[in-house]
């Protein structure tokens, strides 16, 4: 390749046998802009014909810059002792409109009293290197992004199916717990004994609870939350049709959360599990009032709160800290990591305190 830093003086011979080994494209302009030199690369990017004839032409006339301009440039780096980078355009024949990356330098050619100023031109092989590199890093990256783009159109196409296959499920999770209810309810009227005729009634409101979560993920095209205050009112709702007379009255007092099923499931049974006991128990005389609360406790956790001005502790559930009843209640707020806890005056209170899970379209676990 062509040494960075020409000698000052070339004898003709030398130059030009030095000069037809480089594999770039390599000129020798005298100061008036007449080519002195052309290697063949050269000959072929100037459409000059190949062999050894002197008249190479003008190099002033090649490009579309203009005479005076290239005249000018031509003039500016033979005053000059350094390389100097420039581009120009070609003008016409077969490269006519391309934009070459050049760079050139002056130095003495000849020997003794016939040494003259000339300028030797090349192709800038870096910066052409550097624009193909440019070039093939476009392309890559163009590649990529659409192997990206089809990359995300599966992904979201794979997520869509299976966000269809779990809301698939959980109808048909949804229809199975309605049709085991309705197998208890028709063995329930088949049978005489008062005890097994409650206990199937109590596994039937448990299997609806739970139903009354895949019923709202149903309804609203879910699958992973729900809104709990609409959970609790379907319960309440149906225990009221089920067991409430009209002398007992449930209040709500409950805030738009959406819980997720890990969460809202053991909830329906726990509300399930209290509402039930107070309307069975807590009302001897047939006439009272039950509260049902949901709402923020601190930052991060919820509260839920069954409260009744019935019996208190001569008829409610369990008359012992480990009866069968609080034990089911503390075995499901155990799967929410939660804490229930019964206070007894003039009637019961149950009160649950638990971190919902975080909900992905609700900041701070679902609270709002």
């Amino acid at each position: 390749m062509f040494a960075e830093s020409p000698p000052d003086a070339v004898t003709p011979a030398v130059g030009q046998k030095a000069l037809d080994l480089l594999d770039r494209e390599v000129l020798v302009v005298d100061v008036t802009g007449a080519i002195a030199y052309a290697n063949a690369e050269a000959r072929a990017l100037i459409d000059a014909p190949m062999g050894d004839g002197s008249d190479l032409g003008t190099f002033l006339g090649l490009w579309q810059e203009g005479d005076e301009s290239t005249r000018a440039l031509v003039r500016r780096i033979a005053g000059s002792s350094t390389w100097q980078p420039f581009t120009l355009t070609r003008a016409s024949g077969r490269h006519a409109g391309l934009r070459i990356h050049m760079r050139a330098r002056a130095f003495m050619a000849g020997v003794g009293d016939d040494r003259s100023l000339q300028v030797l031109v090349t192709t800038d092989l870096m910066r052409e290197r550097s624009f193909e590199d440019h070039r093939r890093l476009i392309r890559h990256l163009n590649l990529r992004l659409a192997e990206g783009s089809r990359t995300e159109a599966l992904l979201t196409g794979l997520l869509e199916s299976e966000r269809h296959l779990r809301r698939e499920l959980i109808h048909r999770v949804k229809n199975n717990l309605s049709l085991l209810s309705g197998l208890l309810r028709l063995n329930r009227s088949r049978l005489r004994d008062p005890e097994a005729i409650g206990q199937l009634e109590e596994m039937e409101r448990r299997i609806l609870a739970i139903g009354a979560v895949h019923d709202l993920l149903d309804r609203h095209h879910e699958t992973d939350f729900v809104r709990a205050d609409e959970l609790i009112e379907h319960i309440c709702r149906e225990l009221e049709k089920a067991l409430t007379p009209g002398t007992i009255d449930i209040e709500r007092e409950l805030i738009p959360v959406r819980l997720h099923i890990s969460d809202a499931t053991p909830l329906a049974l726990i509300i399930n599990e209290l509402v039930t006991n107070a309307l069975k128990h807590a009302f001897p005389r047939g006439s009272g009032r039950i509260s049902i609360a949901l709402r923020k406790n601190g930052v991060e956790k919820l509260e839920a709160v069954v409260r009744d001005d019935g019996v208190g502790v001569e008829m409610g559930l369990g008359t012992e800290e480990n009866g069968h009843g609080t034990r089911i209640l503390q075995s499901l707020a155990a799967q929410i990591q939660g804490e229930i806890v019964r206070q007894v005056d003039q009637g019961t209170m149950w009160q649950l305190v638990f971190a919902p899970r975080e909900d992905e379209g609700t900041p701070t676990g679902a609270l709002h």
